[in-house]
Parts: structure tokens; sequence; C-alpha cells
């Protein structure tokens, strides 16, 4: 017991060390020597922030202890904390057992540099994703923000079934899904391949469920939608892209909400008239354009 108590105060004087260190190059060099594999500090670390987590503000030094080296060794570190099976758990337990005003920023850093799907697929409880939700009207880092919602695209993209998807749950009755709302708009704006496709499904099946698809987007929010879907259903060069978005107009076309405004309604119709007579779309796509024009709301 003794022992232990050592290794505990060993670990603490460790952990102040590192926060209080200043990034030189001597420094960098004695993170990446206790940093290595072979010694387990990685593996000690997540243990003890397991084993902490009611007494929050250790568990929060230990985070920031974790981030900076992983700042600073990231070739070290990283495949360690991903390596480490409890750490997702314990990072989940984190995120939705402590209250909001004692989360640490970094705990979201480390979340979404530790995050793959798989390896959270047995702890993304309704907890979980609420504390996700939660934080969204509080980041204010860009890039914390658009990717704790990446995480959520992914963790909605890998259930198939709606009335299961805790996503989409949130999306429909927590008061930070407007904030969920611009950051989908946002991402589809910028059009990036590596998230485009799994948030498109999202946007999809956001139509397809009754609890969202008539509350979840506002008006102006429904109208750069439209916007953004004329551009790039004309713009776009691949089929199953364009195919995919094409498959979010149904259901918005036919919301209370699109059939008020009729946003742009003209300009749809034109272009499913144009795709209709293409020669470069599939037969997919050209069966979607005519159930579009076949719904009689144009």
């Amino acid at each position: 017991m003794v022992e232990s108590d050592d290794n505990l105060e060993g670990l603490k004087e460790l952990i102040q060390n590192v926060q209080e260190s200043e990034k030189t190059p001597e420094i960098i060099e004695w993170m990446k020597e206790i940093c290595a594999k072979e010694y387990g500090l990685i593996d000690s670390l997540i243990l003890t922030f397991m084993d902490s987590l009611t007494e929050i503000e250790f568990a929060n030094s230990v985070l920031r202890c974790l981030k900076i080296l992983n700042e600073y060794c990231k070739d070290l570190v990283l495949p360690q904390m991903r390596e480490n099976t409890n750490f997702p758990k314990a990072i989940a337990n984190y995120l939705s057992k402590t209250k909001l005003k004692d989360l640490e920023g970094d705990g979201f850093i480390l979340l979404v540099e530790i995050f793959q799907t798989s390896a959270f697929k047995d702890v993304t409880s309704d907890a979980f994703v609420e504390a996700l939700f939660e934080s969204l009207e509080y980041i204010k880092d860009e890039k914390v923000f658009l990717c704790i919602v990446h995480i959520l695209i992914s963790i909605s993209y890998d259930e198939p079934s709606l009335d299961k998807n805790l996503v989409l749950k949130y999306a429909a009755e927590h008061k930070s899904a407007r904030y969920f709302a611009e950051a989908l708009l946002l991402l589809l704006n910028k059009g990036k391949m590596t998230i485009l496709v799994k948030t498109l499904k999202l946007i999809d099946n956001i139509f397809e469920n009754e609890k969202t698809k008539e509350s979840f987007f506002y008006t102006n929010d429904l109208k750069a939608l439209v916007d953004i879907l004329v551009r790039e259903i004309s713009n776009t060069s691949s089929d199953e892209i364009r195919m995919m978005y094409l498959n979010i107009l149904p259901g918005l076309l036919n919301t209370k909400e699109y059939q008020t405004s009729k946003h742009r309604a003209e300009d749809i119709k034109q272009l499913c008239d144009d795709l209709a007579f293409s020669e470069e779309i599939s037969e997919d796509c050209r069966k979607k354009v005519d159930q579009i024009l076949e719904l009689g709301v144009l």
C-alpha cells in the first residue's frame, strides 16, 4: 500500500512538472523519453484518470497532462491512447457524469483525438450523446466544436435504425439542437468529402424522422439548405453524391415550412427538368428526379 501511495505521489509530481514546463527542445526530449511505450506512463495516467473521476480537479489535471504530452509527442502518445480499450469508456463516463461547469476543455480535445466509432460503439450511451449536445452551447473553440459535431454525425451514421438513433433523439428535443443544425449547414456548405456523405445521410434521416422533419431546421436554415442543394446538384460531377443530394429533396419539399415559403421552387423544377433529359446521370438519379417531379409540390 505504501508503494502504491508512493507511486501516486510520484505521478502527481510528474503531472505537475508536465503542466508547468515550458516548451523547450530539452523538455520535449524529456517528454519523449518518459512517454516511450515500454515505460507504461500513458496507461498509468489513463488508469489514474479512471480511478479519480470522483475527484474532479485531479481528474482534470490528469487530462491536461495527457493533452500536453499528446500535443508535444503525438507520434508516441496518440497510438497508446487509442490502443487503451478502457480510455473510451473513461472519457464517456467523464463527459456523461461530470457537471458541465466542471468539465475540462482538454477532455473534449482528447475525445476528438481518440474517437473512432468502433471503439466508442459499446459506450455510446444516452448520457454520452446528451453530454455532447450539451457541450455545443459552451465550446468556443471552432475546431473542437466542429470535431464534436463530426463525432455526433459518425455516431448517427453507424446507427441504421431511426428509432434507436440517439443523435436524432437529441436533435429533436435538446436546446442545443439549434447549434447542431447550423453546424450541419456549415459542413454541407464546405462540401469536404471526408464528412460529406455522413452529413448528407444524417440530413436525409432528419427529414425521414417524424420528430425532426418539421422542427429541426428553422425557416432561414431551410432556405439555406435549399440554396446549397440547388448549387451542389448542379455543380457536382459525382453521380453518387448527386444522388445523395437528391435523396434529401422529397422529405424537404414535403415539410409544412417549405410549402409555406416555396423557396426557389422554380429553380428546383428547372433543375429537375434539365436532369431528366441529361445523358450524364444514372438511371437511379433519373428515377429520383422523376419521383421529385411527381410529388406535385413544386
